[in-house]
């Protein structure tokens, strides 16, 4: 009640639109004081951040093969599929070539042209037309709302969107991997009291978000 310790956490926009708002209502209550610092989460840095303690914790996908790194798998996830609700691609039976009719779009932190989707296409000796990628999720539902655009993204990030935009979501035509979203930090926090009660409001966070969200 009386801390006023500052937490740098590195994650993404998903984590931030998703979970920040739980995040704060628990800390206004059991600790008002308490500061929290969202770095935006570059797997080329992360790793030196951790090392060098500019950070006290990470969230998100991407493994790190470090003996200093610490981790908890927060939740298991899937991808799926989502166009604005008035889409023509709603009147077909979702066959693959109708998915690949349409343009896409996806989030790309730099040059990257190639997602999830476009792995598994290949499999299938099949392309889709990738129209443009955007920076982060935050403008992914404007984008949906007003084009013919597909976008693949989390499946619990997209039907948290699907209740407040106007998008539907549906499962793809294509096979893709499961993933998992970790909590990570470094080593020598892990008996840190301050660590430890940080990671733990985080868990019980995360599980409550969840839950309510239908996976």
């Amino acid at each position: 009640m009386t801390s006023n310790k500052v937490f740098y956490i590195a994650t993404t926009d998903i984590v931030e639109q998703m979970f920040m708002p739980q995040i704060l209502k628990r800390l206004s209550k059991s600790a008002p004081n308490i500061g929290v610092r969202l770095i935006r989460w570059n797997p080329d840095l992360l790793p030196a951040q951790i090392t060098n303690s500019e950070i006290d914790l990470a969230i998100g996908v991407r493994s790190f093969d470090m003996p200093i790194l610490m981790r908890k798998v927060l939740y298991k996830e899937t991808f799926v599929s989502a166009a604005r609700s008035s889409h023509p691609l709603f009147k077909s039976k979702m066959k693959l070539e109708d998915f690949l009719s349409y343009p896409h779009t996806m989030t790309s932190s730099g040059d990257r042209v190639k997602g999830v989707v476009d792995s598994a296409l290949e499999k299938l000796n099949s392309t889709r037309i990738l129209t443009h990628t955007v920076s982060n999720f935050s403008s992914t539902p404007f984008v949906l709302e007003n084009s013919d655009c597909i976008l693949t993204a989390p499946r619990r990030f997209l039907l948290s969107l699907e209740k407040r935009r106007k998008i539907k979501v549906f499962e793809p035509p294509v096979t893709l991997p499961s993933f998992e979203i970790k909590l990570m930090w470094s080593k020598k926090y892990q008996k840190d009291s301050a660590s430890v009660w940080m990671r733990e409001l985080l868990y019980k966070t995360f599980n409550q978000v969840i839950s309510n969200i239908e996976p």
